[in-house]
């Protein structure tokens, strides 16, 4: 059963106490968390009867402080919480109390899990609105990578072949539906018929007839036979990830939802899934009024634009302008429409016809065949290296949408809110990877680093509920200041005037005798 905190007392020979910064700064932050939250949320985690467990205000207190502090390891914040006197005053620990070891840090995590913690923020966005704070309408959404424990060179980094290795490649990913799946097709000879030798990893992915006549788009691409793959056993839910800026390594994705008006984290999770999922889970939640969305280009799908125009949300979300191709060919822009045949003229007038609309709504056109052998724009209408006879054009079926968002992506209002995003969402992010532990995992599996991005962002609001405190307390104090200094200049003012006609008056008598 759930162990109940003791009230903290003073024993009758303690060390001298000094005033510090960082004691009048936790003096300040006990008053405002309130650890009940954990304690009802993890009522039902434990049994009615049995031994008592730890308290949850303390661990809940001992992993806060952690975050705040920025301590690496559980083993250090223990000892860290051994040693300061400021860390036992806010745990409400006495001088003689022993300090939970960190196993007990490790077990409440798995026990509670994720669902327990995201509490927490929701707990901060109470005390900011009871403290005076107002959430604007307007969400924030960005994503982050976060290191794993799993190293990329070690003995659990392990190097496998997705064609002759492929069920053990989906079963480490924990995709069995998948692998299933594709065992009845081929079994049934519905799967893909191509040999290994011909399979291009360029080619867009493959589709499978199924029986009711449908088209199913795999979510598994074609590989190369010898195209290794690096998977790490330590940690299955880490992805190795290779991109500009980041080493080649494994790392965790970590996605946030903050509010513009006070930059406040409303939501947090982790998981590879993909930015415009994990928006429309976080605006599913969202208990706030929200009317406006603003998103970088990854968040950006037709099938999002139109879910979040069915909810009556704006979306100020940026997208890609693909239409000049970076310069290096014609673009869609150099393209002349003909509504009334409906046709595309190119730069140098050939026309392109409507070919045909395939399953998911991509409409294509294309000139005749070998049109564009003599054309002397050849070298400028196809990609270098890349030319070929007869130049086709494929429309998407959001190609409207997309054209509406371009629109909106040169309004006034989209330019501050993208300037607003980059403050608040890279600036916070930054700030939680820096001083609030949300640089490298701590744990093992989505689960856990789920937990540490949901404490981080807790702590991060907390934050800013003290710099807002201190805000309104030094505006009290101007104007404070303010009123005494009109009172002293109205007084003065009033005895300057009295003194100035009584000398006025003593002239005029002089001068009258």
């Amino acid at each position: 059963m759930l162990g109940k905190r003791k009230e903290r007392q003073g024993s009758l020979f303690s060390p001298v106490r000094r005033e510090t910064r960082v004691s009048q700064e936790l003096c300040r932050l006990r008053e405002l968390v309130d650890f009940e939250w954990l304690r009802e949320a993890a009522k039902d985690k434990f049994a009615p009867d049995g031994r008592p467990s730890i308290s949850p205000e303390v661990l809940g207190g001992m992993m806060m402080l952690g975050f705040w502090f920025n301590v690496s390891s559980d083993r250090e914040l223990c000892e860290e919480c051994e040693d300061r006197l400021s860390f036992r005053e806010f745990l409400g620990l006495s001088d003689e109390e022993e300090v939970p070891v960190h196993s007990s840090l490790t077990h409440w995590r798995q026990r509670l899990g994720r669902d327990v913690f995201r509490e927490f923020i929701k707990h901060s966005l109470e005390v900011a609105l009871s403290k005076g704070m107002t959430l604007g309408r307007l969400r924030l959404l960005d994503s982050t990578l976060s290191k794993a424990q799993a190293d990329a060179v070690g003995p659990s980094s392990v190097d496998i072949d997705p064609i002759e290795q492929t069920n053990d490649y989906l079963e480490a990913l924990g995709d069995w539906g998948d692998a299933e799946e594709l065992a009845a097709e081929e079994e049934k000879g519905v799967g893909p018929k191509e040999s290994e030798d011909k399979v291009d990893p360029k080619r867009p992915p493959h589709y499978s007839k199924l029986k009711h006549g449908g088209r199913r788009k795999r979510n598994k691409r074609k590989l190369k036979t010898g195209v290794r793959i690096i998977v790490n056993a330590h940690d299955m839910d880490a992805k190795f990830i290779s991109r500009r800026g980041n080493k080649a390594d494994f790392y965790h994705k970590v996605h946030f939802e903050f509010d513009s008006k006070t930059s406040l984290v409303m939501n947090a999770d982790a998981g590879h899934v993909s930015d415009p999922t994990k928006m429309m889970e976080f605006l599913d939640s969202e208990i706030y009024s929200v009317d406006t969305v603003g998103a970088d280009t990854g968040y950006f799908t037709g099938q999002t634009q139109r879910r979040l125009k069915s909810r009556g949300l704006v979306s100020l979300i940026s997208v890609r302008d693909n239409s000049n191709n970076g310069g290096r060919a014609f673009g869609l822009d150099a393209f002349v429409y003909l509504a009334d045949s409906d046709e595309y003229v190119c730069p140098a007038g050939v026309h392109l016809r409507w070919q045909g609309t395939s399953s998911n709504g991509e409409a294509r056109y294309a000139t005749m065949r070998d049109s564009c052998a003599a054309c002397e724009l050849r070298e400028y209408c196809f990609q270098p290296g890349r030319l070929g006879t007869r130049r086709q054009l494929t429309l998407s079926a959001d190609r409207e949408t997309v054209e509406e968002a371009r629109r909106i992506n040169r309004s006034h209002r989209y330019k501050r809110v993208k300037v607003k995003r980059s403050i608040v969402c890279e600036g916070d992010i930054s700030a939680m990877k820096r001083y609030h532990g949300l640089e490298r995992a701590k744990g093992l599996g989505k689960e856990s680093m789920a937990i540490q991005a949901m404490m981080s962002a807790g702590v991060c609001n907390f934050k800013k509920i003290l710099k807002f405190l201190d805000k309104q307390a030094k505006n009290a104090a101007a104007g404070v200041s303010g009123a005494c200094v009109t009172v002293l200049r109205r007084l003065f003012g009033f005895v300057a005037s009295s003194f100035g006609q009584t000398e006025l008056h003593g002239r005029y008598m002089a001068r009258a005798a």
